[in-house]
């Protein structure tokens, strides 16, 4: 089908007026030389008419339409189906074959892989290129590389062939070659070949020869026309009616473009490099994270889920239980009881080595106590306690300096710094009996005392009676002088099994009677607790039930290992904070200078973006074709940096006791997102105002 090309008040400037309100009509079937010295603006007018450089006003009418006023997508389906380009260097892709260039053009045809390979095969015999079909451009002659841009044009149909100083560096030979098959092509196809040339070699083959006089486009005289005769050898060519054409290229079809590169090195340098710095910015970011929390769960591990509550009707800022407080109502331990998050609530107390009973009232305070241990017998200045041992802390194997839990019933402990201070070492303590006199609560009298905030004010409080009975036990074992629990106002000296304590205590409260008064004038009641020793569900219970608990009465005041646990958590997350800020800040280096690289090697392909422009891919096909491009960047970083995390992952479990699964987990996830978002923002981002730029400006960058 003939179609003219028309130029319609076309004004050109550059960087001056090249063309101004130019009109010229060029016929199909015909040879145009555009002639004249360099810089007249002979590639100007090329570019323009090629839709490869925009114009300051006019058109380019072919087919009816003005070719300049088409989109992006459509101007490309132009230049791929009706335009050939021959410039005069860089016609072909250096990472590819001859044979793999003329492929190109098809790529997003509706051709099956093996009509293009015929197609292929034909133009390249047609050519004389039979030989060079697997060489690439670099080992291509001048002459070859200027007939693989013709057959490129052929291979797609195309009706307008455009050269700019094709001949250039061709030898005299080489050169008429080109000229005469331009020549055939125009005659035989009915095509427009327009050629710019300031040599005089191709006027032997030209139908028309023009020039550019005053902003002009002139025909000059004298021109004659070539033989029309069409040449055997180019009988039969594919026409632009046999192929149709995708609007943009499938994802299918850029990997196919990606697979054509046959010569494309891999950067194995660049990606050692890149796949280290992802492999250290994917450990970096999560290994402080999984460090702190495996501290923290080991942290929570290690304590228990109880509080201790006392009734602090003094308001003293202990948290231990003193014997002047009063008190808790039954009323007031249910409602406790039946706290969400409590599984269990236990009466807390103490027996002591001195306490107040009937018998010493009138007497003077002793000065210390005195306990004999595996016969020996020793001297304490203070008063010391007995706390009771919960079921709960059976488990906590943590708590001893020496020895283990054992059965209910039969544990008595000892603590550490009670027997450091007295001069006994732990070794020699364990199995020993110790004897001493005990003092067990059975009663209390109620009296009234000042506030130690406020001595104007008085408040009600209570003071236990006991009753003084011998006790033995053996030493079962010695808990460390880290213990975590600070409740007896005496300090910990020694530990006895809850239940134990509890047989003890209700046959003291049985056999003595609250009858007999100690003090005249106070009232006597029967032995009631101050303090509770909870346990909650968890961990977390026993942080948010601190605060119920503390909201439901003025007077309570709660404790726990959590206070401790708190303050060492928050020092834990203050580490994780910092180190993971670190990280990011790694990450973004490690982002940037990957983006750095991933630049500079995607702006040697720049070229390659412009010849796919003119060739007639939109922006779009070209960035598909980069995205799969990165992708298959990402795959080899991703399993490279993945293989770095497992051998780091491996010596970090051995080394540091990090949990393997975690890191891997973590880290391969990272990993993942930074191997392909990396490469892909990288790998598009040096093209991404190509859509604004004009493919001849892109060849030339």
């Amino acid at each position: 089908m003939k179609s003219n090309l028309l130029l319609k008040n076309m004004t050109i400037r550059f960087d001056r007026e090249i063309l101004h309100d130019v009109s010229y009509e060029f016929k199909s079937g015909y040879f145009y030389l555009l002639q004249g010295q360099s810089g007249i603006g002979k590639s100007s007018l090329l570019n323009v008419l090629g839709l490869l450089k925009r114009p300051i006003a006019g058109e380019v009418v072919y087919d009816g339409q003005n070719l300049w006023s088409l989109d992006d997508a459509t101007q490309a389906r132009v230049r791929l189906k009706d335009y050939g380009f021959v410039f005069q260097q860089h016609n072909l892709i250096d990472t590819m074959t001859l044979e793999e260039n003329l492929k190109v053009p098809l790529l997003k045809s509706n051709l099956p892989e093996a009509k293009k390979a015929a197609r292929v095969t034909a133009i390249l015999d047609k050519l004389g290129l039979e030989d060079q079909r697997h060489m690439l451009p670099e080992d291509l002659s001048g002459g070859e590389d200027q007939r693989g841009a013709i057959g490129r044009a052929l291979i797609s149909g195309a009706r307008i062939i455009l050269a700019d100083e094709p001949t250039n560096s061709l030898d005299s030979e080489n050169a008429r070659m080109f000229y005469e098959q331009l020549a055939d092509f125009a005659h035989q196809q009915q095509a427009i070949v327009i050629v710019a040339s300031h040599e005089t070699l191709p006027e032997d083959y030209a139908d028309q020869i023009l020039t550019i006089n005053n902003k002009q486009l002139v025909p000059q005289s004298g021109t004659k026309l070539f033989n029309r005769a069409i040449p055997e050898s180019m009988a039969g060519q594919p026409t632009a009616s046999a192929v149709t054409y995708r609007s943009d290229l499938s994802n299918k079809q850029a990997l196919v473009y990606d697979n054509y590169q046959s010569a494309k090195k891999l950067p194995i340098g660049f990606l050692v490099i890149v796949t280290v710095m992802l492999a250290v910015a994917s450990i970096v970011l999560n290994v402080p994270q999984i460090l702190a929390s495996q501290q923290q769960r080991e942290l929570n591990q290690a304590t228990d889920n109880s509080l201790f509550v006392t009734n602090n009707t003094l308001g003293t800022g202990t948290h231990q239980d003193l014997d002047p407080f009063r008190n808790l109502t039954i009323k007031q331990i249910q409602k406790i009881k039946k706290m969400p998050g409590i599984t269990s609530v236990q009466p807390y107390y103490t027996f002591l080595s001195y306490g107040l009973t009937k018998e010493n009232v009138r007497q003077p305070v002793p000065k210390g106590s005195n306990f004999s241990l595996g016969g020996k017998s020793y001297h304490v200045d203070e008063t010391f306690s007995i706390q009771p041992i919960y079921k709960s802390d059976l488990t906590k194997k943590y708590l001893y300096a020496n020895g283990h839990p054992a059965k209910v019933g039969t544990n008595f402990i000892v603590s550490q710094d009670f027997l450091e201070k007295n001069h006994i070492s732990t070794k020699s303590a364990m199995g020993k009996q110790v004897a001493f006199e005990v003092y067990i609560p059975y009663a209390q009298y109620l009296s009234e005392s000042e506030l130690p905030t406020n001595n104007k004010k008085k408040v009600a409080i209570d003071g236990n009676i006991y009753v003084q009975q011998p006790l033995a036990a053996t030493i079962t074992g010695v808990y460390a002088s880290n213990y975590p629990y600070d409740r007896s106002e005496q300090g910990n000296a020694f530990f006895m099994d809850d239940a134990s304590m509890t047989t003890l205590l209700h046959s003291a409260i049985r056999a003595n009677t609250t009858s007999d008064q100690i003090f005249q004038g106070f009232k006597q009641q029967p032995f009631g607790y101050s303090a509770l020793r909870l346990e909650a569900k968890s961990y977390n219970d026993m942080v948010s039930m601190t605060k119920t608990i503390k909201s439901s009465s003025g007077f309570y005041s709660v404790s726990s290992v959590a206070q401790n646990v708190a303050s060492l958590n928050a020092t834990v997350q203050k580490a994780k904070n910092g180190t993971r800020q670190i990280a990011l800040l790694f990450i973004m280096a490690s982002m940037i200078a990957l983006t750095i690289l991933f630049s500079m090697n995607n702006r040697q392909r720049l070229r390659e973006v412009g010849i796919l422009k003119a060739v007639g891919f939109t922006t779009k096909d070209v960035r598909r074709i980069l995205f799969w491009n990165a992708m298959k960047y990402g795959c080899y970083c991703f399993g490279g940096a993945a293989l770095l995390i497992v051998v780091a992952a491996t010596i970090m479990a051995l080394r540091l006791g990090v949990h393997f699964i975690a890191i891997i987990l973590t880290a391969f996830i990272t990993n993942l997102a930074l191997s392909f978002g990396v490469t892909i923002f990288a790998s598009l981002w040096p093209i991404r105002l190509i859509s604004r730029k004009d493919p001849i400006d892109i060849i030339k960058a």
